[in-house]
């Protein structure tokens, strides 16, 4: 990680010739407390900070020293603020500008930090300044790499197994799965059957752009003549919390002639939570709705789509549906 990838690109600069009365404006306005001063050419000159301005208008020791009215009566203080605050910022500002370029690594920004004790670097592309650094982002940089490195490392703990057959649902079940794996900090096997030898899968190498830290993607290719045999075992042998695939039949969902062999087979066979997606085109999740009769898969219905919801920020509603003097408690619950 570079400085360019931490950098704040809006810079708050002030002019050499501002007074100390706009200066202090800028600091209370921007909520910054280190500024970059520029010339009329917008070239960088100097840097001034809250404690300059401090330093300024404040006493020093020696005068508190020789002059104690200062502790007891702020007429004086007062007169002094009146007296320095039209000065112009080149008399306060510090001259020698410590700067880094965009490549500078964070580590060597950080030590530049440390080694200087300074708030902030300008960062320069030649004589143009072209962002800045402060502390705190160089701290959030490194243990933010840090976490993420932690994170890598850790076992995931649950594995959902997506089978993909057509590019058309690829987006869908994808989206979905990476979705829940990044909820309940797991991962995703990407599966895809081929009836004959194939060089490369196209569906796999697409799936495969769906990876992050977050929400590893694993592509897992198998040739077998029964799919529905080795979408099971694929799911066994990787011991899946959840097995996705699509459904894009359009005949009813009613039986299970109707939803095609190698569905049934993995119906049927399953050895985990089994979710089918019936593909219709997933731009948005924004709002998810749960019907739910309180079943045995109620509570994996819920937990999917508050997985969905967290990873989208949608919201979820739960619908149970009874008859005019049913039981209202077995719904609620």
């Amino acid at each position: 990680m570079k400085a360019k990838d931490i950098m704040y690109t809006n810079v708050v600069t002030v002019k050499q010739t501002a007074t100390l009365r706009e200066l202090n404006e800028i600091f209370q306005r921007h909520k910054v407390t280190a500024i970059p001063v520029v010339d009329d050419g917008d070239r960088v000159v100097g840097m001034v900070t809250e404690g300059d301005l401090i330093r300024a208008i404040l006493p020093s020791y020696v005068e508190l020293h020789e002059n104690s009215l200062y502790l007891h009566n702020f007429e004086y203080l007062e007169e002094r603020v009146h007296h320095v605050e039209n000065m112009q910022v080149k008399e306060i500002m510090t001259p020698s500008v410590i700067s880094v370029t965009e490549d500078t690594p964070i580590l060597k920004v950080g030590s530049v930090f440390l080694l200087k004790r300074i708030e902030c670097i300008p960062v320069m592309r030649g004589d143009k300044l072209v962002g800045i650094i402060s502390r705190s982002d160089i701290y959030r940089a490194i243990f933010g790499e840090i976490e993420e490195e932690l994170k890598r490392a850790m076992p995931r703990e649950y594995r959902i197994l997506v089978s993909l057959a057509h590019p058309a649902s690829l987006k869908t079940l994808m989206t979905l799965a990476t979705a829940i794996a990044e909820a309940k900090r797991g991962e995703v096997f990407a599966l895809h059957v081929a009836r004959r030898l194939e060089p490369e899968s196209s569906l796999l190498v697409e799936a495969a752009t769906y990876h992050s830290y977050k929400a590893p993607v694993h592509a897992l290719p198998r040739m077998e003549r029964h799919v529905g045999e080795a979408i099971v075992s694929a799911a066994a042998e990787r011991k899946a919390h959840l097995l996705m695939l699509g459904w894009r039949e359009e005949a009813p969902f009613k039986k299970k002639a109707g939803v095609g062999k190698v569905l049934s087979y993995v119906i049927e066979h399953s050895p985990c939570d089994l979710a089918v997606v019936r593909d219709r085109g997933l731009e948005k999740i924004e709002r998810i709705l749960v019907p739910t009769a309180g079943g045995p898969n109620a509570a994996l219905a819920a937990k999917i789509a508050l997985a969905l919801a967290e990873a989208h920020q949608g919201t979820v509603t739960m619908l149970h549906v009874r008859r005019p003097g049913g039981d209202r408690k077995a719904g609620e619950q």
